[in-house]
């Protein structure tokens, strides 16, 4: 009788893995879907980029430790989020490029529209879009907000 427990203990153990590698049913349940195995956690406009992207530079500034620059690019040069142009952010720390901010631009047009939104991470840089057609002067606004919460901004005119 101990024998036939050890052999059944033994047998268990020696099932147990593939028993929770099948989730324990031995297949799948009426009307549930296989998961996949690969889960992306990070949208594809999260990779990091070695090279600099195109765009014409409207604003390359120091605010304490931390250097700023501003390029603008057409859509149909650019990945489109809304208006005719996308500004690009860069924001560097001790030569470091920052990731994870909230970064938020404003947009104030010479008739006085005004347009805000969050910019959303593009590798090195944080992407919005705006309609920034050249026969108005626009104040653009650049927010971001530190790891350590301090929030810094510049304004720029253009064009």
């Amino acid at each position: 009788m101990g024998l036939q427990i050890c052999m059944l203990g033994l047998i268990f153990l020696m099932y147990t893995p593939v028993l929770v590698a099948h989730g324990g049913s031995g297949g799948l349940e009426p009307g549930k879907k296989e998961k996949p195995d690969v889960v992306i956690s990070k949208p594809i406009f999260s990779m990091r980029f070695d090279k600099e992207l195109p765009g014409k530079l409207i604003l390359a500034k120091a605010i304490e430790d931390y250097h700023l620059r501003v390029k603008v690019i057409s859509v149909n040069k650019s990945l489109p989020d809304g208006g005719s142009h996308n500004l690009l952010v860069n924001i560097k720390h001790q030569e470091r490029v920052q990731y994870g901010l909230a970064v938020t631009t404003k947009v104030v047009s010479g008739n006085g529209h005004k347009k805000t939104k969050p910019m959303l991470e593009l590798g090195d840089w944080y992407l919005g879009g705006f309609d920034l057609e050249t026969t108005d002067k626009h104040q653009i606004t650049v927010m971001f907000k530190t790891a350590e919460g301090k929030i810094y901004s510049s304004e720029i005119a253009y064009p």
